[in-house]
């Protein structure tokens, strides 16, 4: 998986993760509080094994550092 695969599917999981919440706000019907629980583990924990794997990838290939710190810099500022 190259840098940009692993940059969108962490955007993609980040946009996931707010879109729980979203529900919950905006849904009528009350769903309680594991569904939700459940949710945000399972989502963090697959962000962080793209994560460490958008790490990995940005250190084997130093080809072109410049742009995966770009890339990388990018990801944070989005999830802030």
């Amino acid at each position: 998986m190259n840098t940009k695969k692993s940059l969108l599917a962490l955007m993609v999981i980040d946009i996931l993760f707010i879109g729980t919440y979203a529900v919950y706000l905006f849904s009528p019907i009350y769903l309680g509080y594991y569904p939700i629980g459940i949710t945000q583990i399972l989502l963090l924990v697959v962000c962080l094994t793209f994560f460490i794997l958008y790490g990995k990838n940005m250190l084997n290939d130093t080809k072109k550092v410049q742009s995966q710190i770009i890339y990388f810099l990018f990801y944070l500022l989005l999830d802030i």
